[in-house]
């Protein structure tokens, strides 16, 4: 039996199973609860309030189920009850706010615990998962279009520009990451539709990085910088929505 293999190179592989492993189960049921999380994640930084409660009653069902099965999965890793504690306090902690019709951009910030406490549970025992290589990138690059958000070429200061500047080759190295990392469409449930709007995402966003870079070579075209950097993330966002599920939720 075979199953396809999308590396993010655009080069497309057979590669063999060998059978289920702890491992491949577990990382089938991440799948489950990120196509769950991500539409709260989004959903609550967009500020929509009913797609929002629709969203963390999806995913509140949908970690019952995964905590359930895994909490005590890693016994030999003493921290990963202590992780799966964390993300049960944050998922509660946005609930609460999302519910009493609260501030949804703390909410927001309640579940964005949530990816960066996965990213360590999941490395500190070695899993390699796609959409780590995505958070990976995902302060690096908002720190950049912080930097450059809400300037005009009056207020955009030297130190500014330089920031933008030394912070871009992690960047693009991070951004490298992504690409050259292996993508499994099977797994993500990506169909050809999908994994060709994958591909375009990818490639728009490369571009992006690419015309940044080049924005920063005439430092004195201040307003050119602002709008290259600013212009970042906004594929970034549609990638990472990508891996959710958003039916009925918008």
């Amino acid at each position: 039996m075979n199953k396809k293999i999308f590396c993010i190179a655009l080069v497309i592989t057979l590669m063999p199973l060998t059978g289920c492993t702890k491992t491949d189960t577990l990382i089938n049921d991440f799948v489950k609860f990120d196509k769950a999380y991500t539409p709260a994640l989004f959903l609550t930084n967009l500020e929509k309030l009913n797609p929002s409660k629709k969203s963390i009653a999806k995913l509140k069902e949908e970690w019952s189920s995964f905590k359930g099965k895994y909490y005590e999965y890693y016994k030999e890793d003493p921290q990963w009850s202590r992780d799966f504690d964390k993300v049960d306090q944050s998922i509660m902690e946005a609930d609460k706010i999302i519910s009493s019709n609260g501030d949804l951009i703390e909410a927001h910030e309640a579940l964005e615990n949530i990816r960066y406490t996965f990213i360590k549970t999941r490395r500190r025992n070695n899993i390699d998962y796609y959409i780590d290589y995505i958070t990976d990138f995902h302060d690096p690059m908002e720190h950049i279009v912080l930097r450059a958000k809400g300037k005009t070429p009056e207020t955009l200061k030297e130190e500014d520009i330089e920031f933008i500047e030394n912070s871009l080759p992690e960047v693009l190295k991070l951004w490298d990451a992504i690409k050259s990392a292996k993508f499994d469409k099977d797994l993500f449930f990506f169909n050809e539709e999908k994994v060709k709007k994958m591909q375009g995402i990818i490639k728009a966003e490369t571009m992006a990085l690419e015309d940044l870079k080049g924005a920063l070579k005439n430092k004195s075209a201040k307003e050119n910088i602002i709008k290259k950097a600013i212009g970042i993330k906004k594929n970034f966002a549609l990638l990472f929505k990508l891996f959710g599920d958003f039916e009925g939720l918008e």
